[in-house]
């Protein structure tokens, strides 16, 4: 089985975590959706990224989105 590489994309500001994954995430689809064109777009929050910024970030970008609840063993399960 051939796994593709995910190409690493480091966050410049603390706040900035969840745009990078979905930077890396996106990219990985080959959709060439670069981290500065989301920070431009959709600006972090103070504090960090709530789970409805990713999701919209995500639906605005033509991927579904969808979150779960796990403990940590059920996350093991996967």
């Amino acid at each position: 089985m051939f796994i593709k590489k995910v190409k690493l994309i480091l966050q410049s500001e603390d706040s900035e975590c969840g745009q990078a994954c979905l930077a890396m995430i996106f990219n990985y689809y080959g959709y060439g959706i670069s981290l500065p064109e989301l920070r431009k777009n959709h600006s972090a929050q103070t504090g960090g990224t709530k789970v409805s910024y990713l999701m919209e970030t995500c639906t605005d970008h033509g991927f579904r989105a969808i979150t779960y609840s796990l403990t940590i063993e059920e996350l093991r399960k996967l």
